[in-house]
């Protein structure tokens, strides 16, 4: 691959990685705007599905993500080996920005989990 190929397909990773954080996030404000509206209406069976369903999205997105963030590593790598002067980020700042993306998708989930199991006990 050329040097302009792989720099292209770096920010693709990069943007698809963005946008599963993005429907990750719609998904985690979709629960919770469902429990603020119905919460205390809501069974034990059907909060017990949408947690499950929820949980299983949040690996699946994470998953995904983890995918993404490697692709963008071995075309960096592949950059680095041909010798390419271009310089993208520093590892570090792409490490605190990794370990902010599960920081935020671990407390997000957690806090979603948290409000629908009190909204539903409001009643």
């Amino acid at each position: 691959m050329t040097e302009s190929e792989l720099i292209e397909l770096m920010y693709e990773s990069l943007g698809y990685a963005d946008r599963n954080f993005e429907f990750w996030i719609t998904a985690t404000f979709g629960v919770i705007l469902a429990f603020h509206f119905s919460g205390e209406r809501v069974t034990p069976l059907m909060y017990r599905l949408i947690m499950f369903l929820y949980c299983s999205a949040t690996v699946l997105f994470v998953s995904r993500w983890s995918v993404a963030v490697l692709q963008y590593a071995q075309f960096r790598q592949e950059l680095t080996n041909m010798g390419s002067s271009v310089k993208v980020s520093s590892l570090l700042m792409e490490s605190v920005i990794s370990v902010a993306y599960l920081l935020v998708i671990g407390i997000g989930t957690l806090g979603a989990i948290y409000f629908g199991h009190k909204a539903r006990r409001k009643a």
